[in-house]
């Protein structure tokens, strides 16, 4: 398990998954490819030093980018922080030429949810999340 900050941990899985903030799905190597390739996705907010959230984002190269992840410390909640993470990384990946800004989130997160359609997101009705799973454990 790595400690991102307090509250807010990404367990590591024998399979090379992460999981924890959401449904993490990067291997480790990739994860880190990806840091090394872009590391302007991935952003923190400190405060006196201590990360207080994070972001990350990723651009697919054709005009979509995304936020895949956004998690923010529960003692620095309602504070601004994750608005700013998300503009942040919205002008990273404008400058990779992204003009349409997705990000998928979980239908019992709420607060999620509310903070995206304040920032001008809106649900689509149109498009289905669809998935398979190798199996009922992953």
């Amino acid at each position: 398990m790595f400690s991102v900050c307090e509250g807010i941990t990404i367990d590591y899985k024998e399979s090379g998954e992460f999981t924890g903030i959401l449904h993490f799905s990067f291997t480790f190597f990739h994860c880190f490819m990806v840091m090394r390739g872009f590391p302007e996705f991935f952003i923190g907010a400190f405060h006196e030093g201590k990360l207080a959230g994070i972001v990350i984002g990723s651009y697919e190269g054709r005009m979509k980018g995304w936020t895949n992840r956004l998690a923010v410390d529960p003692k620095y909640r309602q504070k601004g922080i994750a608005e700013q993470l998300v503009k942040t990384v919205e002008i990273a990946l404008e400058k990779h030429g992204a003009t349409i800004f997705c990000a998928l989130i979980e239908v019992a997160n709420e607060e999620s949810l509310g903070l995206f359609q304040k920032m001008g997101y809106f649900t689509r009705q149109d498009i289905l999340y669809v998935s398979k799973r190798k199996s009922k454990d992953v």
